[in-house]
């Protein structure tokens, strides 16, 4: 599919090796730099330095997140001496090919702009996030079956949000017995959750959340903005788990006083299924890097 071309897979965790074995079979001459050590027989070749990796390469794949909080590659797990920041690796890439990484943060972005870097994030692509609903909602269920002292056949547990994620976490929840309620914004899934045999709050500000606090066992929340409100956190139960799943700014305030315990979960399927989650970075970018191929 991918013609032998060569792509450059710098930095990356446990989930990047499953990207990079999945490119290899599909077809393309993968060289990595800062990649974590393998142990199997790999299918990629190892560039010595960063140059070895970009030289000829028709794209540049970087993992997610790209960069860490001093805007260094991410390679946690790399053996190779690799201190490669934001701003010198898009001086050498330029506009010599398209770049693809994961969770770009808007100063790396306006750097990659600085310097000519057509640069796609691929955290934002809705084929990635309908993919990750999957291993999201199974690390949510392994989180909770963990953390709970009771089974959740027969717990009570709310999902704030219906989209991919908690369309998916519900369904999986329900097979397993739990008692399930979602709160949603829109009448069209408010039905949707009612066929779906879940009980439905209808979410249209704070007072709709108030039954949240009656002692729910696990409330997971999918919701990128701050629903869940002081009043609603200070009413909450000890005994309920409250775990965040959405992405930034998340659905309530990290600062604010919860008596309940809380999980924050970012990233569920590198960190609980890496190989299924670096397949599906791959197959989500395999599009994308037909069409830089072809031009």
């Amino acid at each position: 599919m991918l013609g032998r071309a060569k792509i450059a897979c710098l930095g990356g965790d446990a989930r990047s090796l499953s990207m990079m074995r999945r490119l290899a079979v599909l077809g393309a001459d993968v060289h990595v730099y800062g990649a974590p050590r393998c142990d199997e027989e790999a299918w990629w070749t190892e560039a010595a330095t960063l140059n070895g990796a970009l030289e000829g390469s028709r794209a540049a794949i970087l993992p997610m997140p790209a960069f860490d909080h001093n805007e260094k590659l991410y390679c946690p797990l790399s053996e190779q001496t690799t201190d490669v920041c934001a701003y010198e690796l898009f001086a050498r890439i330029g506009g010599r090919m398209p770049v693809f990484g994961g969770r770009i943060s808007p100063s790396v972005a306006a750097l990659a702009d600085q310097h000519g870097v057509t640069l796609t994030d691929y955290a934002r692509l809705d084929e990635l996030q309908i993919r990750n609903a999957v291993p999201t909602a199974e690390g949510a269920i392994c989180l909770a079956m963990q953390t709970l002292d009771i089974t959740l056949d027969g717990a009570h547990v709310a999902i704030l949000g219906y989209g991919r994620i908690g369309a998916a976490l519900s369904e999986r929840l329900r097979v397993l017995g739990a008692q399930v309620t979602v709160a949603a914004r829109k009448e069209r899934d408010v039905t949707r959750i009612q066929c779906a045999h879940c009980r439905a709050i209808h979410l249209t500000g704070e007072e709709s959340l108030m039954p949240l606090t009656a002692g729910y066992d696990a409330i997971f929340n999918t919701i990128p903005h701050r629903v869940l409100t002081p009043r609603i956190l200070e009413a909450m139960p000890k005994k309920t788990l409250l775990m965040e799943l959405a992405s930034a700014p998340g659905g309530w305030d990290a600062d604010a006083a919860i008596p309940c315990r809380t999980i924050y979960a970012p990233g569920l399927p590198g960190k609980y299924a890496p190989k299924t989650a670096g397949v599906i970075v791959a197959d989500t970018l395999l599009p994308l890097l037909e069409e830089v191929i072809k031009a």
